[in-house]
């Protein structure tokens, strides 16, 4: 994965599996430590559709957020329940991108396809 020089990451994990949770705070402290100074990232609980299998606790990974300066919302990819909101939370911390005549744009687009492969 190449992430140096990004102005943005999302790291993902599963809310039903500890191991995932894991892989996301490793992923987050490499983005820290290795990534641009400046970097947005964002954390994704994701299959918040399945609160009964629940691993993570949300208040847990809020925290854990929070203590690394992340954006966090749980999401579903099966329902789309908060993936927009964390993608146009994320775009709003970016600082506005400047040319010489001035900012180069002000709206966001988040692009979805029904047809994607889900991730987790």
């Amino acid at each position: 994965m190449y992430y140096r020089g990004a102005a943005a990451a999302l790291v993902v994990y599963d809310i039903t599996s500890s191991e995932s949770f894991s892989g996301a705070q490793n992923w987050i402290s490499v983005l820290k430590t290795q990534g641009s100074e400046d970097i947005v990232i964002g954390l994704a609980g994701n299959k918040m559709d399945l609160e009964n299998q629940r691993e993570i606790k949300t208040e847990h990974a809020a925290q854990f957020a929070a203590d690394h300066d992340c954006i966090f919302f749980e999401t579903s990819a099966k329902t789309g329940a908060n993936v927009a909101d964390i993608f146009t939370n994320i775009a709003n911390r970016l600082p506005k991108a400047q040319t010489q005549e001035g900012p180069i744009d002000d709206n966001i687009m988040i692009l979805t396809s029904e047809n994607s492969k889900r991730c987790c």
